[in-house]
């Protein structure tokens, strides 16, 4: 075998390696049942809040609430691409960002304890990185666009975001549906005799 076929090999493993990751997106009720299998835990805070920001954990346990003009968020100072990050706080976390925060617990705790939970759910091959893919699948299957989804992930590049635009489809083909339809007039109401 020659160089080039060995890398034509090493290649190929690394896209089906890669396609395989990206299609370990957990459902809200699936990250519901981890959490639950937490209980009450600072692991469980983590978890949670991993999955309504799209953040990796590291951000997630760095992060400092702030209240904005347009309410509560969580901020970070550097994130993996050297910029500071700002997300709003969903409804459903803002008690736990309101509370002991940032919490008082380590990225590899979280990670084991997750883990852990993972399996006993019967999602062994899920991982902790997967809650991201979550946040960004949810958020594009209710219509969120790309660009947007981008900017809560801190995507530096489109590109990086790219990888959703499957998820998109429906939305688009909805969109090119729209093209050239006639709006529908109201009709005028029949007066009363």
């Amino acid at each position: 075998m020659n160089d080039d076929t060995m890398g034509d090999i090493f290649r190929a493993a690394k896209k089906v390696s890669q396609a395989k990751r990206a299609s370990n997106r957990l459902s809200g009720p699936e990250v519901l049942r981890v959490a639950r299998h937490l209980g009450l835990s600072w692991s469980r805070d983590a978890v949670r809040v991993a999955f309504y920001t799209g953040w990796r954990i590291g951000e997630v346990l760095a992060a400092q609430p702030i209240d904005t003009p347009s309410g509560l968020a969580l901020a970070i100072t550097d994130s993996k691409n050297g910029t500071p990050r700002m997300v709003p706080v969903h409804p459903r976390i803002a008690h736990l960002v309101r509370g002991t925060w940032p919490l008082p617990v380590t990225k590899w705790t979280v990670s084991k304890d997750a883990k852990a939970a993972f399996r006993a759910v019967g999602l062994g091959h899920a991982r902790l990185h997967d809650l991201r893919h979550s946040a960004a699948s949810e958020m594009i299957n209710a219509g969120v666009d790309l660009y947007t989804v981008g900017g809560v992930l801190g995507h530096k590049s489109a590109v990086s975001t790219a990888r959703y635009a499957h998820l998109a489809q429906a939305r688009l083909r909805e969109a090119v549906g729209k093209i050239g339809a006639r709006k529908s007039q109201p009709r005028p109401e029949a007066k009363a005799a």
